[in-house]
């Protein structure tokens, strides 16, 4: 069967600006035990010190918030919708 779509309103708009080009980072899970350690998402930020990341997380998680002592970060959690965030990816 076909991979089903998502089609973003046109009228979905960010209110920030992205880097050109970047690697989006999702380091949330619906239980914190399926979550890999925040620490290990700073060492790979750290490691790709020449990349661009940009994190998109839901307002209620907070312990993304480590990861903005990276320059090379963007962290966008809890500043978006689904759909803006969609539009992020896309």
């Amino acid at each position: 069967p076909p991979p089903p779509q998502l089609f973003i309103p046109p009228n979905t708009a960010l209110d920030f600006s992205l880097p050109e080009k970047f690697v989006a980072l999702a380091p949330s899970a619906a239980y914190e035990l399926k979550r890999w350690p925040i620490e290990y998402w700073s060492q790979l930020v750290q490691l790709n010190s020449h990349l661009n990341f940009v994190v998109l997380a839901g307002p209620q998680d907070n312990f993304t918030s480590q990861l903005n002592a990276n320059k090379n970060v963007l962290n966008l959690t809890g500043k978006t919708n689904l759909m803006q965030s969609a539009l992020v990816l896309n």
